[in-house]
């Protein structure tokens, strides 16, 4: 699960640097949240972090190019590997 929420804490802090509109920012600060509530959970259901997992990676993909993305996007397919055991 600290992968997932190291991921979930990364995307959140570099929200502002990512060049997405206010409403897409929105959107991925909701799945943080979403992720964050999830794995706080005692039994995080992975069926939905990998959901909520994906939807933060599609979000990502509309950002601009920058270094941040590309840790991001990174830290999320680590994210998807923790979670699937893979």
């Amino acid at each position: 699960m600290a992968r997932v929420l190291e991921f979930a804490s990364g995307v959140r802090q570099m929200l502002p640097v990512l060049g997405l509109d206010p409403a897409a920012q929105g959107e991925l600060a909701d799945a943080v949240d979403q992720v964050r509530t999830e794995a706080g959970t005692p039994q995080p259901d992975s069926g939905r972090l990998r959901q909520v997992v994906k939807r933060l990676l599609d979000g990502l993909n509309q950002a601009a190019p920058t270094v941040a993305k590309t840790m991001l996007i990174a830290a999320g397919e680590a994210a998807q590997k923790a979670i699937t055991g893979g």
